[in-house]
């Protein structure tokens, strides 16, 4: 049995970003935040390597689980409909998140140091999705292309739901922009 509840991690983290929020990345302590829980700063550690590792939780299962959604798609998909099915993935993962995402991307955005450990977490997301294409047959260069095509209209749409209130998902808007894309390059 563990000797901390179950939720530990996840209320470090609820009160790490809060705190970010409202007095800023640099000012605010891992001591602060593990009292903001109810919690020891050795706790603190226990659960986190680093204060920005609050922000940045390893992803390791979700991207495995990408990489999978990618390689399980319906025989014959074609790779519009395999970056579609990446973007419906991450789509009903954030979808539930929407104000916790908004919070964590205005501090990370705040800080140049999270703001160059956010671009190696995308590295990360567009190497998994290669990895996706890959297992699905894909040349690893043409992969690689994909993916980076595929995460970065991702974050372009990524940062549109984040700024707006309209109801369309993360999945109905990156299919617009994928559709545009697509009529661009056939011009």
């Amino acid at each position: 049995m563990s000797r901390w509840p179950p939720d530990t991690s996840s209320r470090l983290k609820r009160v790490a970003i809060a705190l970010f929020a409202e007095r800023g990345f640099a000012t605010v302590t891992a001591a602060e935040v593990a009292a903001g829980a109810g919690m020891t700063e050795r706790t603190f550690f226990r659960h986190f390597k680093a204060k920005e590792d609050v922000l940045f939780e390893d992803h390791t299962d979700l991207k495995a689980a990408l990489i999978e959604a990618i390689a399980a798609a319906p025989a014959g998909i074609g790779a519009r409909g395999l970056m579609r099915r990446v973007a419906e993935f991450l789509s009903e993962r954030f979808e539930p998140q929407r104000a916790m995402h908004r919070t964590l991307h205005a501090v990370i955005s705040s800080d140049a140091t999270l703001r160059m450990r956010a671009l190696q977490r995308d590295r990360e997301w567009a190497a998994a999705v290669a990895a996706g294409f890959t297992r699905r047959g894909y040349a690893a260069q043409r992969a690689a292309t994909i993916a980076a095509v595929t995460t970065a209209a991702f974050g372009l749409v990524y940062l549109a739901w984040l700024n707006d209130t309209a109801p369309q998902t993360l999945a109905q808007r990156f299919e617009a922009v994928e559709q545009d894309l697509a009529q661009a390059l056939a011009e």
